[in-house]
């Protein structure tokens, strides 16, 4: 059976507004969907916490791990020069 198609638009209620205005939402940010909505680090403390953790390491780990690099580097070729 073939579908009709619709002469005109569909004029009604929009079942996604209708849904989002009559459900339970966990928080004020969730209702309102303000500016912290869609912010996935910042709704839970412990994962704030990470993200701090984890920016702090890379800014430790990555310098090290370069200096570690150079001095390799330097020390490989002052062999090579000594032979």
């Amino acid at each position: 059976m073939k579908q009709p198609k619709r002469g005109a638009p569909y004029v009604g209620d929009d079942v996604a507004e209708f849904t989002h205005n009559n459900k339970t939402h966990r928080t004020q940010s969730e209702a309102f969907k303000d500016a912290n909505y869609a912010n996935a680090f910042e709704h839970d403390a412990g994962m704030s916490d990470c993200k701090l953790f984890m920016s702090e390491m890379a800014m430790l780990v990555v310098p090290l791990t370069l200096f570690g690099f150079f001095v390799y580097w330097l020390i490989n070729a002052l062999v090579e020069v000594a032979r």
